[in-house]
């Protein structure tokens, strides 16, 4: 499909066409519905149910043949689409004023011809907001800790970050601060919500350049702001529809329980990952075309962890440029440093997705060292002395140095080894950045304040992945697999 040429200059561009298949999964363990549609209107057979319906009582007509069953059946279809387009008409334009709906609507193709509901792709890699990449070294690592409390709606942690991004000259600032308000039950946070909203629609609606997340923000201020849940159930469909990268990156797991809640069964593929469900993310299903061209064990392993969609939707993308890379000719191909910082707890799956990612470089040739890679410690590594490190980076060669605990090589404490490896380090991601991947993992906050704020090497040269703790639901889902894994469910 081909997008207007304001969405196309925002960076907006139609996936490969092919109908949206709904997030029936999320309904496993859900509520039916939280509203009766008044719309009147029954999808035709030939199409699936879209997020949007909430009627508990549809029924399918059976599937048309030809003469005037024909005639009737695309009526049928027309009815159906027009319904389902005024829903979210009225969601759109009730949360961010009718003139910026018309122009969303317009900008993210929904209207009665040609593919209904076709994925949007976000302008960023892996469903980063808009322009993270132009951010200066600081402001992003407020915008991580924005997103990072964001994944476990840490209200206070949300606004201590958007305080320390006051200021900024990033033109999605005031969507994320709503993102941090939403839930505010303060009479003044409320108006300055639904204020926002609606000026960060009107600002950007002159070239579609509105950050999907817009769509989230406005669905969690929905209770405070007196909407409907139907109205809030459309915000978050529309959202998982067009925008299934940042989405799976940015929803909480509160968010994903409402709408699994308030979806009825329907038709189709899961767009997010549901603990238990065996329908298949946005990451697995690219991943699934991707593995027509290539071979990876590894990617193949991944991508059957519990959880880890954020890591996951990484792996795809990385995995898609590198086989991109490999099909041009040597003069016409761009170095591309291949360094990773892995933030999380402990248990959260660092060290083995760090395995995998070296044995999936290996796999699809970017690496030629086969596994295992060489793996270090932040604190063995100081014991042993810069000297050591010389030596732990050459047997790394033409392969990956996987360094856990890597704050503790703190600049700032150890003054004399710390400071030499970690300048070793920067050293050897850049000269060598087509034969080596560094790969460090730690706590984020040690992070931060121990490597990053000591060089501002680390930000340019090294790609942050996060891992967020597991929910209840997947450490579930670990539990019993475990079980079954030792015959104890007998």
């Amino acid at each position: 499909a081909t997008r207007p040429g304001a969405a196309r200059g925002a960076g907006l561009e139609a996936d490969s066409v092919e109908r949206v298949a709904v997030v029936a999964s999320l309904a496993r363990d859900g509520a039916a519905g939280c509203g009766t549609s008044n719309s009147g209107a029954t999808p035709p057979a030939s199409l699936p149910t879209p997020p949007f319906r909430q009627d508990e009582h549809l029924e399918h007509p059976p599937p048309h043949g030809g003469g005037q069953d024909d005639v009737e059946g695309d009526s049928s279809e027309r009815e159906w689409r027009d319904a389902e387009l005024r829903e979210i008409q009225a969601a759109l334009s009730e949360a961010f004023g009718a003139e910026a709906s018309t122009q969303m609507m317009t900008a993210w193709k929904l209207n009665n011809s040609g593919d209904f509901f076709s994925v949007v792709q976000h302008s960023t890699e892996d469903g980063l907001p808009m322009d993270y990449g132009a951010l200066a070294a600081q402001e992003k690592r407020f915008v991580d800790r924005l997103l990072r409390s964001n994944q476990t709606m840490n209200a206070e942690a949300m606004e201590l970050a958007v305080g320390e991004l006051r200021g900024t000259k990033w033109a999605h600032f005031d969507v994320y601060e709503v993102l941090a308000l939403a839930g505010s039950r303060s009479d003044g946070d409320n108006v300055l919500v639904r204020a926002t909203l609606r000026g960060y629609a009107a600002r950007l609606a002159p070239t579609a350049g509105w950050d999907p997340v817009v769509l989230l923000a406005a669905a969690r201020a929905a209770e405070v702001q007196g909407w409907s849940d139907e109205l809030r159930h459309n915000l978050l469909a529309l959202y998982v529809t067009l925008f299934q990268k940042q989405a799976e990156a940015l929803m909480s797991q509160q968010d994903r329980a409402f709408l699994g809640s308030s979806f009825r069964k329907a038709g189709g593929s899961s767009l997010l990952s549901s603990p238990g469900s065996d329908a298949p993310s946005y990451a697995e299903g690219e991943w699934a075309k991707l593995r027509t061209t290539v071979r990876s064990p590894a990617m193949d392993k991944l991508m059957k962890m519990i959880g880890l969609q954020v890591v996951k939707i990484q792996a795809v993308a990385i995995g898609k440029k590198l086989l991109a890379d490999q099909k041009l000719s040597a003069k016409q191909r761009v170095s591309t440093a291949l360094n990773f910082c892995f933030m999380g707890n402990p248990g959260t799956g660092k060290t083995e997705v760090a395995r995998l990612f070296g044995q999936m470089l290996h796999e699809i040739g970017v690496r030629k060292s086969p596994p295992p890679i060489t793996e270090r410690t932040g604190q063995q590594m100081v014991q042993d002395g810069a000297m050591k490190a010389d030596a732990d980076i050459a047997n790394a060669m033409d392969g990956v140095l996987f360094i856990d605990e890597a704050h503790s090589l703190d600049p700032g404490s150890n003054k004399a080894e710390g400071k030499a490896i970690v300048t070793k380090l920067l050293k050897a991601a850049e000269d060598h950045r087509e034969r080596i991947t560094i790969i460090l993992a730690g706590y984020q906050d040690e992070i931060e304040e121990k490597l990053y704020a000591s060089d501002q090497g680390f930000s340019s040269r090294f790609r942050n992945v996060y891992f967020p703790d597991y929910t209840e639901a997947e450490l579930k889902q670990i539990f019993v697999e475990m079980v079954r894994g030792k015959d104890w469910s007998q």
